[in-house]
């Protein structure tokens, strides 16, 4: 049951890219660790301005998705210079 878990929230982050609009999607990995446990890493360039990246590390726990790691960055094309932000839970 945690695989197809894992696989329906995929496959909905996957068609949430495929709606956006003024978007490129540079980079979609995902990298299925056991059957309970997935990284996910997306980075979208935005109306060819902006960069965002997420990385994500999420466990299944009772057939819901717990996020143990998440990491958001932003690049803006002019500076250069970038934003990152990590979020790390205690749990796992």
């Amino acid at each position: 049951m945690s695989r197809k878990v894992i696989q329906a929230y995929l496959d909905e982050i996957e068609q949430l890219l495929l709606n956006c609009s003024n978007t490129y999607v540079e980079e979609y990995s995902t990298v299925i660790l056991t059957t309970q446990r997935a990284n996910l890493r997306i980075k979208i360039r935005f109306a060819l301005k902006y960069l965002l990246a997420v990385s994500e590390a999420f466990v299944i726990v009772d057939n819901q998705i717990i996020y143990s790691a998440f990491q958001v960055g932003e690049v803006h094309k002019q500076s250069l210079k970038p934003v990152c932000k990590s979020y790390f839970t205690s749990e796992f």
